[in-house]
């Protein structure tokens, strides 16, 4: 079970991933590749300090207390960017700027929110279930 478990996560790893980048790009304009490129390591970015959660909440020192407030700025702003790629890309179907939640329907807003929710928790279980159970 925690092998399912583990390539269910990862796959939703993979799209928060993806809609973080998107989300930047969206809230940022990202017109050239270079945009996009920063995009995509600000994502990843991301997409690590989600994965090290149980690290950075189980080990001692000033580093890790630092990465632990990080951490908190960076689960807020995943949450926020996924939320915004998930609205620009998979509800609005564009690239572009336009005013996203205006034209979106009180249960496109709700979906969106349980979706990005659970897709930005992804990684953050998968580093618990990477560790192996003790008995």
């Amino acid at each position: 079970m925690r092998s399912l478990m583990l390539l269910c996560f990862g796959i939703g790893a993979i799209w928060d991933g993806i809609t973080t980048m998107l989300g930047i790009a969206t809230v940022l304009a990202a017109k050239s590749e270079l945009d996009y490129a920063l995009c995509f390591v600000g994502g990843l970015l991301i997409l690590g300090f989600s994965l090290g959660t149980r690290t950075i909440f189980n080990e001692r020192g000033v580093a890790y207390m630092l990465m632990r407030v990080l951490w908190g700025m960076a689960i807020l702003f995943d949450v926020y960017t996924a939320f915004m790629g998930n609205a620009q890309y998979i509800v609005v179907k564009s690239s572009g700027g336009s005013p996203l939640l205006q034209g979106l329907e009180f249960r496109q807003i709700v979906v969106l929110m349980v979706m990005t929710i659970l897709v930005s928790s992804s990684p953050v279980f998968i580093s618990y279930l990477m560790e192996k159970q003790k008995n």
